[in-house]
């Protein structure tokens, strides 16, 4: 097996690299760190959260994607507010890479922020760790004056599979956006209580299709996955 980051430059070499005075360069040092794979770089990388070019900031986002863990979620928290929007873009798409449900603690402060962005990456984010004390947070964000909050917060919920959730779920099928309707019948079907399956026969009549024909396929099969859509 090849020695971890033996393609690389030693880290502290690449780490002083990451004070040049061109942005290029400091960008090129980010990518190594990036491709290191070894943790130590997170470290490295939270450094320059703030750096000056808009550039190395989105290189920043995109190479803690690579790595995952509460102190990634925590680096990638900060871009996710980054005033420039192809930063907070590059932070919203490596934060919704995390696995570790550790990860989640950084998150839960950015679903009160005040854009609506942060809030709904946050939430997307949030999804994929599946930890059950999100469900307070989720159901927060249920209240959302944002549709596309609202359909991330369904999605939560719908990942975490409560029967405590069912009642929410059931409203959330009554919300006046098609997709987060859409999301709420796909999280009901994990339920085999009474009200989820009314709830889901009652979506046939829906107003727009896609809603329509999630409820068909979730009462023909178990419709794994179509709450991830």
């Amino acid at each position: 097996m090849p020695e971890l980051f033996e393609a690389y430059d030693d880290l502290d070499d690449v780490g002083e690299r990451l004070k040049a005075a061109d942005p290029a360069q400091r960008r090129v040092a980010i990518i190594e760190l990036g491709n290191s794979g070894d943790p130590a770089a997170v470290a490295l990388l939270d450094q320059i959260v703030g750096d000056p070019d808009a550039g190395v900031r989105q290189q920043v986002a995109l190479a803690l994607g690579e790595f995952d863990g509460p102190d990634a979620a925590a680096a990638l928290a900060r871009l996710l507010v980054d005033p420039e929007q192809a930063v907070a873009s590059a932070a919203a798409q490596s934060l919704a890479e995390l696995k570790d449900p550790a990860s989640a603690d950084a998150l839960y402060p950015l679903a009160a922020h005040s854009h609506a962005f942060v809030r709904m990456a946050a939430l997307r984010a949030l999804k994929e760790l599946r930890r059950k004390d999100s469900l307070k947070v989720a159901l927060d964000a249920l209240r959302d004056p944002d549709a596309s909050v609202r359909a991330q917060a369904v999605g939560v919920i719908g990942f975490l599979k409560l029967e405590e959730a069912v009642p929410a779920l059931t409203a959330a099928t009554s919300d006046p956006d098609a997709h987060v309707r859409r999301g709420a019948v796909s999280a009901l079907s994990f339920s085999a209580m009474k009200p989820a399956a009314d709830s889901i026969m009652q979506a046939l009549s829906d107003r727009d299709w896609m809603v329509r024909e999630t409820a068909a396929a979730c009462l023909g099969s178990n419709c794994e996955g179509l709450s991830a859509a």
